[in-house]
């Protein structure tokens, strides 16, 4: 689990929308390039 993650889209960005599912967590979120990179990881797809 990475809960630090979701804690740190929280703290430093802005949440669109957060959905809990059998699979994980899955959070919209408007954040700063560094921590995009840090999620890149993790994204399933990209609107901008």
């Amino acid at each position: 689990s990475r809960g630090d993650l979701i804690s740190k889209i929280h703290e430093h960005g802005e949440v669109l929308s957060l959905e809990h599912t059998a699979d994980g967590t899955r959070v919209s979120a408007l954040v700063h390039a560094g921590l995009a990179g840090e999620l890149a990881p993790y994204a399933t797809a990209r609107t901008r």
